[in-house]
């Protein structure tokens, strides 16, 4: 006897070495036996009990408080001459499929003395598979085809089967009136997530000796439940806050809600340390908001002496650029122009040029006489610029400077497809006279090596403006993949990204998915170094399983991400330590909603009420109203 004793305390052992090492981050701390018995005459007396034993087993002596159980709620007369009131709740039924981690939570944020009591008692794999089994015998067909999942998911350890019960002992000093009133409140948070309760009335003494240990047989209320119902329902912390300031200022960017209501201050740096990084990865499918939400974020951006700029697909910002004052440039509406010579004379510049025509010649990182004579070019350049600085230097006069005494045409010819093209200009778009730039890139993005460098002349040009003004900056990418297409410049965007955060910089990136990262160096310190990653509703499987082996997503996220619809407005926001689950349905903003509409009907609108209403133009488009010269014209 005394060696299965031993075995089992050092099976005991192990499994709290275990529990101690999944909760490291908690810093459990394992209860010596005082404390144990401690604990269980606290909840017997209903008073802070806190004595030594002679025993190491709870006696009638250290029982302080009588207990007397009436129809459906209990009286706890102390030996203080105090009479504590008791009720015990519990979910009868779990028939619901929106099991969400809000009760918890809401629960949690009560200001009422509770017991929050959960049993579990985990089934192994055979008894389990045995009772999914027996409950297909008698399942309608739809049920059956979820039975069949639930099988696979236990045959393969990604599903467990628990014994599993849920009460709440909710308690009062102050009378039936205050219990009465504290039990109705916890019943309507219940009731809120669609679960069946009860008042409990004949199983009121079981389920309260059910918590000592070894009785949890007596209590009535056991079910059948999976392990990721249970991670769901098992969460013990208060929603996370944000935090108030950031390296941009001392306030948040906005306050975006729990669904369980409370706030949280949102911005994309990870702490408000000024070396803080905010780089933020958006995933979601087409139509789900992707663009919406950042031009929400982009407008609360204004209050921030920082530079705003995005990469737009699709005219998706026309409208939000437009309504703002912000400059919106569009190839094929009124055309935009870049010119990397309007760079500063720098070294860094000087150097950026360098690769970047190298790039853009195909010249390899071996051919040394070929960069040496791109960068004696462009030194050539500088020297007549400042000499005569009147004169505006284009791709056009490095082409006609380049100079290869044995093969001039071989290498002229490089460049020769770029001249009079995006990148051979007296003017650049991109100069800030406003705090928010906006390029249309859907015409640049039909030719690979040229969305390619685009991107990084973009990336350097700004950066080199913010970093001149001491300035952060902001930019929002939609649909990265679109960038990295080049394999010879991917790595090069990838690094240019990383490495604005030394300078105040911070990047949004929109994708539909992860599948796309299979192929790019360095992908998993690329997302490593997401501050934020915001995560859309999905139900593809593929993607699912991506996000969790990639991201490390838990059971209950994922749980949301595949169960939560579209129409629902929500968003999971993982972070490194942290996670919540946020609503970012902007209804209230009422008829200004339709400043972040992306369809093409309303981008022809806007466009129309600018042209015919100069001055009345965002009021017309707002109300939809139509004058009498656009009228005639249609």
């Amino acid at each position: 006897m005394l060696r299965g004793l031993n075995l089992r305390q050092k099976k005991l052992d192990e499994v709290c070495e275990e529990i101690k090492s999944a909760l490291g981050d908690f810093k459990p701390i394992q209860l010596d036996s005082d404390s144990i018995i401690n604990f269980y005459a606290t909840y017997s007396n209903m008073q802070f009990t806190n004595l030594r034993y002679g025993y190491e087993s709870i006696t009638d002596s250290y029982i302080t408080s009588n207990v007397e159980f009436k129809k459906d709620f209990i009286i706890f007369t102390r030996n203080d001459g105090k009479e504590i009131y008791g009720r015990f709740l519990s979910v009868k039924a779990y028939e619901t499929e929106n099991i969400s981690s809000i009760l918890p939570t809401t629960i949690l944020r009560e200001n009422t003395d509770y017991f929050l009591i959960f049993h579990c008692e985990a089934l192994d794999r055979n008894t389990s598979l045995n009772k999914v089994k027996n409950a297909k015998l008698y399942a309608v067909e739809l049920i059956q085809n979820a039975l069949e999942t639930l099988l696979q998911e236990i045959q393969t350890d990604r599903e467990k089967l628990l014994k599993f019960s849920l009460s709440i002992l909710v308690l009062s000093e102050y009378g039936m009136k205050d219990l009465d009133s504290k039990t109705n409140s916890l019943i309507a948070i219940l009731k809120a997530q669609n679960l069946s309760v009860a008042r409990e009335t004949l199983n009121l003494k079981p389920l309260f000796f059910s918590f000592f240990p070894s009785r949890g047989n007596i209590n009535a209320r056991i079910r059948t439940q999976t392990s990721s119902v249970i991670s769901t329902l098992c969460t013990f912390e208060n929603d996370i806050l944000g935090f108030k300031n950031s390296r941009w200022g001392n306030r948040p960017i906005t306050i975006l809600k729990h669904l369980s209501g409370s706030p949280y201050f949102f911005n994309f740096h990870d702490s408000p340390n000024e070396d803080a990084s905010g780089h933020t990865l958006v995933i979601g499918g087409t139509g789900y908001g992707k663009t919406t939400l950042m031009q929400f974020f982009m407008t609360n951006l204004f209050k921030y002496d920082i530079n705003i700029f995005a990469m737009d697909k699709l005219r998706g910002m026309h409208n939000f650029t437009n309504y703002v004052t912000g400059e919106y440039h569009d190839l094929e509406l009124d055309g935009f122009k870049l010119n990397p010579f309007s760079l500063g004379d720098t070294t860094e510049n000087n150097n950026f040029l360098k690769s970047w025509l190298c790039e853009m010649g195909e010249i390899g990182n071996g051919e040394h006489e070929l960069r040496n004579i791109v960068g004696d070019t462009i030194r050539q350049i500088r020297e007549t610029q400042a000499q005569d600085d009147s004169h505006i230097f284009t791709l056009k006069d490095f082409y006609d400077s380049l100079h290869f005494p044995n093969s001039q045409d071989d290498l002229k010819i490089r460049y020769r497809d770029y001249l009079e093209g995006l990148f051979d200009n007296k003017e650049d778009a991109l100069n800030f006279s406003k705090q928010l730039s906006v390029l249309n890139m859907d015409a640049i993005l039909k030719d690979q090596k040229n969305s390619a460098l685009c991107a990084l002349y973009l990336f350097h040009k700004i950066k080199n403006i913010s970093k001149n003004a001491n300035k952060g900056f902001f930019i929002w990418i939609d649909e990265l993949r679109d960038y990295l297409n080049n394999p010879n410049m991917c790595n090069a965007i990838i690094e240019s990204i990383m490495e604005v955060r030394k300078i105040n910089g911070v990047m949004a990136m929109g994708v539909q998915n992860l599948d796309f990262f299979k192929n790019v160096a360095n992908a998993e310190a690329f997302i490593e170094n997401m501050a934020n990653i915001i995560i859309f509703p999905t139900t593809d499987a593929r993607t699912l399983e991506r996000l969790q082996d990639q991201l490390s997503l838990t059971g209950s996220e994922i749980n949301f991400l595949q169960n939560t619809s579209k129409a629902s407005r929500q968003i999971l926001l993982k972070r490194k330590d942290e996670s919540a689950i946020l609503d970012i349905n902007f209804s209230r903003l009422g008829e200004h909603l339709k400043v972040f509409s992306s369809e093409s009907k309303n981008v022809n609108a806007l466009i129309e009420c600018k042209k015919y209403h100069p001055q009345e133009w965002r009021a017309m488009y707002l109300k939809n109203q139509k004058s009498i010269l656009q009228k005639e014209n249609l």
